[in-house]
């Protein structure tokens, strides 16, 4: 009776292990596509041998005198299959993901924090996105949220957002700055009790219905300073207006870190206590409607912008 050649039955190779043979392959160095992969070289190593084990042949060899890593006849035609398909299914899921980030996101954000900290690095965002087209709008915090359309915003409060999700972006802290001129022009500010002697300005909008003296009064509160009158010196509707009258040497303002890092550190303003920054109740949110963030423009902004806080730059 003739016999029956009975032919192993193959289970198809998962991505994962094909992307492993293909990083390998490419380097013909276990511990350098293991850094490619985030891994260590054990897990490629473990990976290769089970990919080996479903496949029935070997993958790889060490050529006999050098000991070097090299792909076997069997591997060298498996490869010459992979590599390309790999590609090509790489090509064709950036092109899929370029398609869905194509179309408007609107981000609604407070003036300043838009002025001072967002607009350097709007184009950071466009060249990552190219696709997305991104409008920016600007509204106080006193203009409620449900007012509007946008598809995420950058609000500085400490909630609730009713019906609404949101993620912490940053952490306000404020300390009181000035800048050089005004500190040459012969007020000496060299502890917090000199403030008495200086005119002191004011953003009205610093906090929502907290009042026009709000910041001074917290960071006064917070630093024991019981005896300096907070309530005199000009006001500003615009935390940019108050910076900017601080850098042309018109007093004292109370800075807030998110606003004014670049004038920090270009010398336009000048840290006065750096030990005495108080931080406040409130932060800076982005708010979205429930399962915005399953929008990818809408998560692609979201993500950047988290990021951005990241950077510290």
């Amino acid at each position: 009776m003739g016999g029956h050649l009975m032919s192993k039955k193959l289970n198809a190779p998962s991505m994962a292990a094909l992307r492993f043979f293909d990083s390998a392959a490419r380097h013909l160095n276990f511990s350098m596509a293991a850094k490619e992969l985030c891994v260590s070289p054990a897990a490629v190593s473990q990976q290769i041998r089970q990919l080996e084990s479903n496949l029935g042949f070997k993958l790889f060899q060490r050529a006999s005198r050098s000991r070097r890593l090299e792909l076997t006849q069997e591997g060298g035609r498996l490869y010459k299959v992979v590599a390309p398909a790999l590609l090509s299914i790489n090509n064709e899921v950036q092109a899929i993901h370029r398609q869905c980030l194509q179309g408007v996101v609107t981000l609604r954000t407070l003036p300043s924090l838009g002025l001072q900290w967002l607009v350097a690095r709007l184009k950071n965002f466009q060249a990552r996105y190219p696709e997305i087209e991104l409008r920016v709008e600007a509204e106080d915090s006193r203009v409620e949220l449900t007012q509007g359309q946008f598809d995420i915003a950058i609000d500085l409060g400490y909630g609730p957002y009713e019906n609404m999700e949101t993620t912490t972006l940053m952490q306000e802290n404020i300390f009181p700055v000035c800048s050089p001129a005004f500190m040459a022009s012969g007020r000496a500010i060299v502890t917090p009790a000199d403030l008495k002697q200086v005119t002191l300005l004011h953003d009205v909008t610093a906090w929502r219905d907290a009042g026009d003296h709000s910041e001074w009064e917290y960071w006064s509160k917070a630093t024991g300073q019981h005896d300096l009158d907070f309530t005199k010196g000009p006001t500003f509707n615009r935390a940019f207006l108050t910076l900017h009258a601080a850098i042309n040497g018109q007093g004292v303002a109370m800075g807030r870190e998110a606003l004014i890092n670049d004038e920090i550190s270009s010398g336009q303003l000048v840290d006065l206590f750096p030990s005495l920054h108080v931080e406040t109740r409130n932060n800076y949110h982005l708010v979205y409607a429930k399962g915005a963030l399953d929008n990818p423009r809408v998560k692609a902004l979201h993500d950047w912008l988290v990021e951005q806080t990241q950077l510290k730059v």
